[in-house]
């Protein structure tokens, strides 16, 4: 059995996903592993929201690739230094666990675990029909089809996703956080090419909205009082996307059938790291 780990925020649970379903289609036996979310304060398992198809594994199934069969021990060895973790599983830890860029490890083992954000169109592509039928919410609130509703009728609605890192527990030293000025080169670019676009708005810093975020006139909605896998859904819908360096945005924009959709990205994807390999669409538009 291959049992692919999902951690992280509502993206990165997608990305994990997406690679699960692509092991999946290509014939392996998959579950979906949480475990490490009975210890992980940062973000919630969000994604059993959507009308997902795997199935989740029990802790007695993988208990056995935790250190010391320990999720907690496992965890806080792995907040401390991912590369201790990495390093104490080698010593202590007879399963096999495929690391996202392992270079030496036979997937066919009878057990196998895959742990990491697999961020890459050649896992998300070949199975893009089934995955946007998959990530529809399952059961959807009349607040959300009103909203919903709503965008459908904008002829050029376009959504802007703001996602502010933290500077509390470090977050903006390593992603970097987009600026003001990147909007307004964006809402720009989207205004020559789109007549009287309507966008709206969607964050976790509606002070930072308030305080940077200038569109004139009235022709701007800021969304409010939605669940993330809401939000993602909505972002989609829009005909058009500007987005944040952030898997969310990034997941909300790739969901979009909309075939002449303009998608505007972050240059830069991190702020001390090179950007990620086959990330990002040719089509998309990096400001």
């Amino acid at each position: 059995m291959n049992y692919v780990k999902l951690i992280g925020g509502l993206g990165n649970q997608l990305f994990q996903y997406a690679y699960a379903l692509n092991l999946f289609k290509k014939g392996k036996r998959v579950k979906l592993e949480v475990s490490e979310f009975n210890h992980y304060k940062l973000h919630k398992l969000s994604i059993q929201n959507y009308k997902i198809t795997l199935k989740f594994s029990g802790w007695n199934e993988v208990s056995k690739f935790y250190i010391f069969k320990n999720s907690f021990f496992s965890h806080l060895i792995k907040t401390f230094s991912k590369k201790i973790y990495i390093l104490s599983n080698t010593i202590f830890n007879t399963c096999s666990i495929k690391y996202e860029f392992s270079k030496k490890l036979n997937i066919n083992d009878a057990d196998l675990l895959h742990d990491g954000y697999w961020q890459n169109l050649k896992f998300v592509e070949p199975n893009r029909n089934e995955l946007i039928k998959q990530f529809t919410v399952k059961k959807q609130s009349k607040a959300h089809k009103k909203i919903l509703d709503i965008i459908s009728k904008k002829k050029n609605s376009v959504a802007i996703h703001i996602r502010m890192y933290s500077k509390i527990r470090g977050e903006d030293r390593f992603h970097g956080n987009i600026t003001s000025n990147y909007v307004k080169k964006a809402t720009d670019k989207i205004e020559t090419k789109i007549k009287d676009p309507f966008y709206f708005i969607f964050t976790n810093s509606n002070e930072w909205v308030s305080n940077n975020l200038k569109i004139k006139g009235s022709s701007y909605k800021i969304i409010k009082g939605f669940k993330d896998y809401e939000d993602l859904l909505s972002i989609s819908k829009c005909k058009h996307q500007i987005i944040s360096n952030s898997t969310f945005g990034w997941w909300g924009a790739w969901l979009n059938e909309n075939k002449k959709k303009l998608v505007i990205v972050p240059n830069k994807w991190f702020l001390k790291k090179n950007n990620p390999i086959n990330l990002i669409p040719k089509k998309w538009i990096k400001i």
